[in-house]
């Protein structure tokens, strides 16, 4: 699915662990940035997404697998 296709600011990404369970969320900044809190750095920070999840700048690797975008704002 292309979740991202039509994100937009605002919009909650969510993730999920290997058995399917919601693990963290984060917001949208655009279809490729999401700021979102780090339990490595301890802050909140802005990562690149893509449809597989976030890629975290830092640690220059995929650390959250992405599983739904929800838009609750019009």
């Amino acid at each position: 699915m292309d979740f991202l296709q039509n994100a937009r600011c605002g919009g909650l990404a969510f993730f999920d662990e290997k058995e399917g369970k919601i693990n963290h969320v984060g917001i949208l900044l655009d279809n490729q940035n999401i700021l979102h809190a780090t339990d490595a750095s301890g802050r909140v920070v802005i990562d690149s997404i893509d449809q597989g999840g976030i890629i975290s700048r830092s640690l220059k690797k995929r650390t959250h697998n992405l599983r739904l975008v929800k838009r609750f704002i019009k």
